[in-house]
Parts: C-alpha cells; sequence; structure tokens
C-alpha cells in the first residue's frame, strides 16, 4: 500500500470515528488518564505514601478533598497515583500479550501444515482455563508484584491475539500480492514482516484498544487478592482491598478508587467499539 494511500485510510478511520460520539468521549478520557499518569507528581496534592496518624479516615475537605483512609493518606492522591500503576499493567501486558500473539499467529497462519496444528492444539489446550484463573495461578508462581502481574496477565492474554491474527493471514496469504513477493524470491520474515502482518493487523488494533481496559482489571483483580501491587504502591484494586473491611462505615474509600477503575475501563471499551466500527468497511457511508 502506498503511502498516500495510508494516509487516505487513516483520514477515513478519523472520519468514521468522528461520527461515534461515545468513541470520542472514551478517546476523551483515555488522554485525560495519560495526562494524569504523567503529570501525577504535579497534580496529587501529596506523594502516596505521605500518612497523617491524626487525619486518619478524615471526611473530605478542603485539605483533602476525598478524604484520608485509615493511615491518613490523602484518598485523591492516591487515586491518582493509583492510575499510574493501573495503566502501568493494563499497558504493559497489553504489549506483551500483542508481541507474543502476534508472532506466534503470523508463524502459524503463514506457515500453516503440522506447525499450525500443534500450536493450535497447545492453545486449545491453554484457552481451556479461565484467564482469570491462570493469572492468578502465573502470578503466585512467580511472585508478588507489579511486574509479575504485568507478565502473568500478558500470557495469558496472548492466545486471543495469536488466534486473531492467524484467522486473517488464513485470509490473505494466497493474495496476489503476497504470490508477487515470493516470486521475486522475498525471504519469509520479510513477506510475514512487510505484506502479511500490515494487511492482517486491523483486528489486532482493535483488540489490543478493549484488551487494556481487561488487563486493567485483571490487574485489579490480582492487586485485591495480594498478588499485584504491594503496600504502599497506590493501585486501585489493592486500594479496593484495604478499604474493604470498612466499607460500612466509610464507603467512599471504596467507591473512588472503584469508581475510577469503572471509568478507566468504560474509556477503553468506548473507544475499542468505536475504532472496530470505523475499521469495517461494510460500516461507512
Amino acid at each position: 500500500m502506498s503511502r498516500g494511500k495510508k494516509q487516505l485510510r487513516i483520514y477515513e478511520v478519523w472520519r468514521q470515528l468522528r461520527k461515534n460520539k461515545f468513541a470520542m468521549a472514551g478517546m476523551v478520557i483515555i488522554i485525560l488518564l495519560a495526562l494524569v499518569t504523567i503529570f501525577a507528581d504535579q497534580l496529587a496534592p501529596y506523594h502516596f505514601e505521605t500518612a497523617d496518624f491524626s487525619a486518619s479516615f478524615a471526611r473530605p475537605s478542603a485539605e483533602h478533598p476525598l478524604g484520608c483512609d485509615k493511615l491518613g493518606r490523602d484518598t485523591l492522591s492516591r487515586v491518582i497515583y493509583g492510575a499510574r500503576t493501573s495503566l502501568q499493567i493494563g499497558l504493559g501486558a497489553t504489549v506483551i500479550a500483542t508481541v507474543v500473539g502476534v508472532v506466534l499467529g503470523a508463524f502459524c497462519g503463514y506457515y500453516g501444515g503440522w506447525i499450525d496444528t500443534i500450536f493450535m492444539r497447545f492453545l486449545d489446550i491453554f484457552q481451556s482455563i479461565p484467564n482469570l484463573l491462570f493469572s492468578i495461578v502465573l502470578a503466585a508462581s512467580l511472585g508478588v508484584g507489579v511486574k509479575n502481574a504485568i507478565i502473568a496477565v500478558g500470557i495469558t492474554s496472548a492466545p486471543l491475539f495469536a488466534r486473531m491474527i492467524r484467522g486473517s493471514i488464513m485470509q490473505i496469504r494466497g493474495s496476489e500480492y503476497i504470490e508477487a513477493a515470493r516470486s521475486i524470491n522475498a525471504r519469509d520474515p520479510r513477506v510475514i514482516i512487510k505484506h502479511i502482518i500490515p494487511n492482517a493487523i486491523s483486528p489486532v488494533i482493535v483488540q489490543i484498544t478493549m484488551k487494556i481496559g481487561s488487563a486493567i482489571i485483571y490487574g485489579a483483580t490480582l492487586s485485591f487478592i495480594g498478588l499485584g501491587a504491594q503496600p504502599p504502591t497506590a493501585e486501585w484494586g489493592a486500594m479496593i482491598s484495604e478499604a474493604r473491611n470498612y466499607i460500612r462505615n466509610y464507603p467512599a474509600l471504596i467507591m473512588y478508587p472503584g469508581a475510577a477503575l469503572m471509568i478507566c475501563v468504560l474509556a477503553f471499551n468506548l473507544f475499542g467499539d468505536g475504532l472496530r466500527d470505523a475499521l469495517d468497511p461494510r460500516l461507512k457511508n
């Protein structure tokens, strides 16, 4: 595809995306979350570790707009810093899943035959285990911590991308431009990287935006049960876990990180839905 055609394609996708108000709202929220993550040190009134025991369970005030937790730590500051940790888990796990899945799926989809059969049966066994349960098992095996949570969630999400890219490649591997590349003795890695993956990547791009949201939820779940972010690190799932014992008397301690988690995941899902519609030529006017 020439550069001009690529630019025209991007413009058409953007034009379709702008028509979807929910997708644009999701994109705006994602941009705001990214800015909050980048400038957390400047936006947060306090550091997430700063404790003032005299302000334990303090109600919302000018000094602490969202109140304080049991240790007197500012809730607003911890929600802001929690965005950084939660997005780190979501993005990191999705990158791992995408790289592993695309490489494996491209390999199987291009060569097919017994190679494809062996790997696909292996993925069948892999996917027979619920993703969340598998993530918990991997995280427990690797050890607690944010990095291991990212690896666990990323590995368990890779089969989805592998199957998706494999299906796309199997549809286009017999195309004329692929045969033309082979006819000039282009090596297989070049054919896969330069010709096949760029033309089969559209559904993967959509899945990436939606998978970030589910990866954030999985990361929050691991932190909630003690396998992800560890105290005093601020992370939405860990904050909910710490506040669950005080839900009757101080429900706001759970509501704030819970609302942040919900809005974040909803934003990625809305944007992913809109991007899917924009990339699907059957839905264009």
